[in-house]
């Protein structure tokens, strides 16, 4: 996330993410485990203004509770 524009920005190459990480900003991946507040979630989507989670496990939740 650039933090000067508060966007979300493809980092399309190794170049362009470790020209992030110098810069500091927080990078996300489409699949990567989050934890917000001691809850864990899935990056399930990147927009340019959001950020998609999903909880962590929800399949597995599922498949326990027969949803």
């Amino acid at each position: 996330m650039n933090p000067a524009t508060h966007q979300f920005e493809e980092l399309g190459t190794a170049q362009m993410v470790e020209d992030a990480r110098a810069k500091g900003w927080k990078i996300f991946k489409i699949g990567e485990r989050v934890t917000v507040n001691g809850t864990d979630f899935v990056v399930q989507d990147i927009a340019p203004t959001k950020l998609t989670l999903r909880p962590f496990g929800l399949a597995q939740l599922a498949n326990v509770s027969g949803l």
